[in-house]
Order: structure tokens, then sequence, then C-alpha cells
């Protein structure tokens, strides 16, 4: 009995803390839910490409077979963009529906009309059960029409896709990821320590410039974040074979706009916390629903649709598919001139926020 005592103080402190309590049940709610709305069927799909250059009812009931097939993820569109997203490994297939598709003419000539069908040959196991999907439809279509005549006949042409592995999608989410706790953690919880140690009251009455004081906070924490983004790549190439084909200035401006754009949103924090724990839970609620959402980890196209148009607007979205096209896929600055700018607006209101909100005691 003697511990009962013990055991409700205990109880009664723990629920005073807000901060301990809010995160030991906020964190792994978010969490589940996070991973319940994701569909990870998706995420092992074969991804096929089909340019319907016939446009034809039966072009239509093909492509709409191949629609059917719960493994398959179809995307119709322009040849050049299918052909760029094989080339660059973003689809597994490419299949072209000729102008010419039709069931009288190969039943008349005896000859099955071929269809090109290009693979990605560094994903062959993926690929080859595609094809051999492809080809289950195609059969089926021609046991209906012509019971038992092949009508089409699949050309398959191997294309040299870049392939990506999973490091190298990461690795770049991981850079956005550091510069964003980095930047907002290490702004917010200096400037709130030195404001409870009164050190910023006792600054504000020096002859040295207080401004001066914060931007040399800026400049110290940029060239941390930049050190340690140059750190992670450099590891990442070393020792998990990560595909560097960018520019390296064009990733530094990348990397730099985005530490601009939540350092100022650590200043922002700062402004409005009262202590410590209070700094870090705000930052917490921040960081965490943009390192399960932003892409860091994988895919965004696993999220339903409407979730997707929400994460679009994330700073760390706009970062981690900034670092992911000048790191991998060679995109200059111009490429990504959408994320770069979406990225300066996050600055400019960041900046608004952290001037409004800065206090100095």
């Amino acid at each position: 009995m003697k511990t009962l005592p013990i055991f409700t103080s205990s109880l009664k402190m723990f629920l005073r803390d807000k901060h301990a309590w809010m995160w030991g049940l906020f964190i792994p709610l978010f969490i589940m839910t996070i991973f319940g709305l994701m569909d990870f069927n998706q995420l092992g799909s074969i991804r096929i490409g089909v340019v319907d250059l016939a446009q034809n009812e039966l072009s239509e009931q093909i492509a709409g077979a191949l629609e059917e097939a719960s493994v398959l993820k179809v995307q119709q569109g322009d040849e050049p963009i299918l052909r760029e997203k094989i080339e660059k490994g973003d689809i597994d297939l490419l299949l072209y529906l000729p102008q010419d598709l039709s069931v009288a003419e190969p039943m008349q000539t005896g000859q099955p009309t071929e269809l090109k069908l290009l693979f990605n040959q560094g994903q062959f196991e993926q690929t080859g059960t595609g094809i051999l999907i492809v080809n289950q439809i195609l059969t089926q279509f021609s046991l209906q029409a012509a019971q038992g005549s092949t009508l089409f006949a699949l050309n398959q042409e191997p294309v040299d896709s870049r392939n990506f592995s999973y490091m190298d999608f990461m690795i770049p989410g991981i850079v956005g990821m550091m510069i964003m706790q980095l930047g907002i953690i290490g702004v917010a919880m200096i400037v709130v320590k030195y404001r409870e140690q009164d050190i910023l009251k006792r600054l504000r009455v020096t002859p040295m410039n207080p401004l001066l004081f914060l931007v040399s906070q800026v400049f110290t924490r940029l060239f941390l974040l930049m050190a340690q983004a140059g750190l992670i790549i450099l590891l990442g190439k070393l020792f998990f074979d990560l595909h560097l084909y960018g520019n390296l200035f064009y990733i530094f401006v990348t990397a730099l706009l985005g530490s601009l754009v939540f350092l100022s949103l650590g200043f922002a924090i700062s402004g409005v916390a009262k202590s410590i724990n209070t700094a870090m839970s705000m930052a917490q609620l921040i960081q965490m629903p943009m390192m399960f959402l932003s892409g860091i980890f994988f895919s965004r196209e696993a999220f339903p649709s409407w979730l997707q148009k929400i994460t679009d607007y994330l700073p760390l979205t706009y970062l981690a598919e900034a670092l992911r096209k000048t790191m991998i896929e060679h995109a200059t600055l111009y490429d990504v001139r959408t994320q770069l700018i979406a990225l300066t607006l996050w600055v400019v209101g960041g900046l608004f926020l952290a001037v409004k909100l800065f206090r100095w005691e």
C-alpha cells in the first residue's frame, strides 16, 4: 500500500508534463494514421504506359482491360512524355497501340498486328511479369474475337533506363529532412534559451547592434547546414552507391534556399514559444507531418489523391523534389523553377512571421 501514494504522485507529475504525454500519444497515432492511409499494394504494382495511336473502340477496350488488371498501374499519354518516363525508370513498360489496330485485317491476312512494347531491361523480374500479363490480355482478345487465331504479336524492345535504387530516392529526402530539423530546432531552441537566460535582453542594451547578432546566428546555421548536407551526400556516394549526376552548384543553391525557409520558421517559432519545452513541441508539430507526408521515405503516389494535393504545398515537399531532380536527374535550376519559386514564397512568408513574432524578452 505504501507504493500507491508514490504511484499516484508519479502519475500526476506525468500528466502535468503536457509535452511528454502529448507526444507519447500523438506520435503513435500520427504514424498509424499515415500508414493506414497509404496503399502499399500500389507500391508493388507494375507501371505501364500506353500510347494510343488508334483512338478507336478496340484500342479503348485493350487499354481498359490493362487497367482492370490489379497488378498493373496504367498511364495513358503522349509518346514523348511516356518515352521520357521509361528512359528515366519512372515506368516499367511502354505499349504502343498502332493506328491500323483492328480485328478484321489480321483475320483476313492471317498475319498478326505487331504491337511495340518497350521494357526496362534493368528491372527484368518486374517487366517480365508485366510482359506475361500483357500477352495474356491480348490472347484473351484473340480468343473472343477470332476463336483462337493470333491477332496480335508483341515486338519487345529493351530500353536502357536509369534505374535508381531506393537509396537514390531516399538520400535527397534525408538531406531535406536534416535541413528542416536543424533549421527549425537549431534556431528555435537557441533563441528561446537565450531569452530564458536574459542573454537577448542584455545584448539589446550593449553597444553591439542586436540585429548583427541575429544575422551572425543565421550565417552560422547556414554554414553548418551546408556542411552537414555535403557530408550526407558524400557518405551516400561512398557507402550507398548514390547516383550523383547533378551539378554541385545547383544542389548548393537548392539546399541554401531550403535552409532559409526553415531558419525563418525557426525564428517565427522562437517568437511565440515561452519555454524550451514549448518550442520543442511546436517544432515537432510542424516537422512530424512533413517528415511523413513530403515523400521522404516513400513515394507520395501511395497516398489518396486528396492527400497528395495537400502535401503538394508543403515546403519539405518542394525541397525534397528539387533536391532529387538536381542530384540524380541532372536537372538545372530552370528545370526546378517551380519548386524554387515556391520555396522563395515560403522564405518571404517565414521572414514576415519571424519579424512580426520575434521578441527580445
